[in-house]
């Protein structure tokens, strides 16, 4: 068995004159993982997230939601003393990536060389990357999908739409394009200046290289028909950043769901997927595919790069096997609007309680009965007049659902008798102006019947 290695640690008179310290040598030195990153990632935030994200020769140029997901992930690490506790653990993919890259970090800006008396490297062989499952098959993408999702993309993002269908561009590459005119304080336009032509070809192309530079995806070209530049080339970005473009056409792809049921819910990816699907059901090479949309080509790199011109050799199949082809892009601009799915409607409104009885002729007189209330000098009604009092304590008891049904002066008292005792006097005093007030007694009882009803409640 080997012996674990020694740690290296400072001690006093440990360098002598001509010989360096072995502790000067390899940097500094940590018990665990844990200790580094509360040392040299937590204080030093802003430079590891730099480190991920710059675009230098010694930088890793990730996304920043990628790196911030990395520091993230290291300081919800669990302490580690040693990397076979790391066989132990099993960590998923990203705090694998997150550990190796403050790995490639400490070995570049510090002079930290081994922890808790490892090498680097012996960390590192013990970093491995959990299997990917390979991702299932996309099931194929109607174009009648495409074509609605279109139609219920807002206008101003419909030719940002055609654009990814033609080119199968990524969303963040499409919209750098645009981006990188903004930051030089230029309308967010292509322009024919940067739209490449091919003699003899019915196509077009943008030269995405300065967009693609981000991330390790690149692109070269974005290739579309030639019918497309006139319509390209007058449309301004609205500048919706990438999240908020692609929420946009995501929403629209969850409105025309109902529609295709057994289809996936479309979204940006999807118009990719779909170009790719356009693509390969008109046997153009596999090469050619691989390089318009971005990736490394998986057979013969010499190959791809080593044509007299890549851009024109994928421009005259892209107009050959795709465009003159049966089953071509849809022609969006007469595309008509899907059917809306169908609504479910709001449920009818609850049919409204007819009052009768008392209730009834209370609706009858109620506008005769509040015209007794006086007028203050602005016209307005006098609030603090007794009428006003008799008035709202009639209004109040007999337009309660409990008081709809009264029919005789027995039930006016029963109903007076279930009511809170504070508002007796105000009810008892109103009812009795408001009966007085009527040219005769309600419900065909005389009007004395109802004030004696009245009256034997104390």
């Amino acid at each position: 068995m080997n012996p674990r290695p020694l740690r290296c640690e400072r001690s006093e008179g440990l360098q002598r004159e001509g010989e360096i310290e072995i502790g000067e040598r390899i940097g500094e030195n940590f018990s665990d993982l844990a200790e580094v990153i509360d040392t040299h990632i937590k204080p030093q935030k802003g430079a590891f997230l730099q480190y991920l994200t710059g675009e230098g020769r010694f930088e890793r140029g990730i996304t920043k939601t990628r790196a911030t997901a990395y520091y993230n992930r290291l300081l919800e690490l669990p302490d580690i003393p040693d990397p076979q506790s790391l066989i132990v653990l099993n960590l998923p993919e990203y705090p694998v990536l997150a550990l190796r890259a403050m790995l490639d970090y400490l070995g570049i800006y510090t002079k930290i060389r081994s922890i808790a008396g490892y090498s680097f490297d012996e960390w590192r062989a013990f970093l491995v990357q959990p299997k990917r499952e390979a991702p299932g098959k996309v099931p194929p993408i109607p174009t009648e999908q495409v074509t609605a999702a279109y139609m219920a993309t807002p206008d101003d993002l419909k030719t940002f739409y055609k654009l990814l269908m033609y080119t199968g561009l990524r969303s963040e590459h499409a919209l750098r394009l645009y981006q990188q005119k903004k930051k030089a304080g230029k309308p967010m336009r292509i322009t024919r200046d940067e739209i490449i032509t091919f003699p003899g070809i019915t196509a077009a192309a943008i030269d995405t290289t300065s967009a693609a530079a981000k991330r390790g995806k690149k692109t070269q070209i974005a290739l579309f028909p030639a019918s497309f530049i006139e319509e390209l080339t007058t449309y301004e970005y609205p500048g919706y950043v990438k999240d908020t473009a692609n929420s946009k056409i995501r929403e629209a792809g969850k409105m025309i769901t109902p529609l295709f049921p057994d289809s996936k819910p479309f979204t940006v990816k999807l118009l990719r997927k779909y170009h790719a699907q356009m693509l390969l059901n008109n046997n153009v090479d596999t090469l050619i595919i691989d390089y318009l949309q971005g990736r490394k080509p998986r057979e013969s790199t010499v190959l791809i790069q080593n044509y007299a011109s890549p851009d024109e050799a994928a421009a005259r199949q892209y107009v050959e096997k795709v465009l003159n082809a049966p089953a071509t892009f849809p022609d969006l601009k007469g595309a008509a609007a899907p059917p809306r799915p169908k609504q479910t409607l709001p449920p009818a409104p609850a049919p409204v309680k007819r009052v009768s009885g008392l209730a009834r002729v209370w609706e009858q007189t109620s506008d005769q009965f509040q015209q007794t209330i006086p007028r203050t000098a602005a016209g307005t009604l006098d609030t603090r007049s007794h009428q006003y009092n008799n008035y709202t304590a009639v209004k109040t008891f007999l337009t309660d659902p409990d008081t709809s049904t009264i029919t005789s002066p027995a039930e006016l008292r029963a109903a007076i008798l279930r009511t809170e005792k504070p508002a007796y006097k105000n009810r008892l005093k109103g009812l009795r102006a408001w009966i007085r007030f009527l040219p005769e007694g309600p419900l065909g009882y005389p009007a004395d019947d109802w004030i004696a009803a009245l009256s034997k409640i104390s």
